[in-house]
């Protein structure tokens, strides 16, 4: 699957149906949950021609599989990332991003991982996120620099980065736990959509 490439629904589920088959702790979605699941997906694959990037933050919170994560660690560490977020915009994108925000900001589609049942026992919460609209002569390296200079200034923020361009695969790695029934791991909170036709 490449960046902008239209696939079924059905498609999409085939992609992980390998870890789910091989993972005997993972449950089977209902029907209502893979409506969600579809919709969450179409979502993703209409903005999927924008993300130019991925990258995934680890977290100092590992999760127990008996205890979970609390409802007041789970808040806290989507205001991390919101705070991580604002200051990683002005990073890139400087008084252009304060004058004209709606056009001069990254798309940021991030989802959780880690809180769904482990057979491992435990987990390092983590997040994965899409990139997009960043400045044209943007790098992988200078994104890297920019990223970990912010994350390291947040509460849960662990020096644990990785920063790639987005290829091949990156949307069923992002939403494999949205495909597995967890449609929680979404953070529709810090997701954030600019408006292209104000690019053209």
């Amino acid at each position: 699957m490449y960046i902008g490439q239209k696939i079924t629904s059905w498609e999409f589920h085939q992609l992980i149906s390998k870890g789910r088959k091989s993972n005997k702790a993972l449950y089977a979605p209902t029907s209502a949950q893979m409506k969600l699941v579809d919709g969450i997906y179409d979502f993703y694959v209409e903005q999927s021609e924008h993300v130019t990037f991925s990258m995934t933050l680890q977290t100092k919170i590992v999760v127990n599989r008996e205890k979970g994560l609390s409802d007041k660690q789970r808040i806290n560490l989507e205001n991390d990332f919101r705070i991580f977020a604002t200051r990683l915009q002005r990073s890139v994108w400087g008084m252009a991003h304060r004058r004209k925000p709606k056009k001069f900001s990254l798309m940021l589609l991030p989802t959780l991982e880690g809180l769904i049942f482990s057979p491992e026992g435990f987990r390092t919460l983590h997040f994965h996120v899409g990139i997009g609209n960043a400045p044209a002569d943007m790098t992988v390296e200078k994104l890297h620099k920019s990223i970990k200079t912010e994350w390291k200034k947040a509460s849960y923020g662990r020096m644990d980065i990785k920063v790639k361009p987005a290829g091949e695969g990156w949307l069923a790695y992002i939403t494999k736990e949205v495909e597995r029934g967890n449609t929680q791991c979404c953070d529709w909170g810090n997701s954030f959509v600019p408006d292209f036709s104000l690019l053209s």
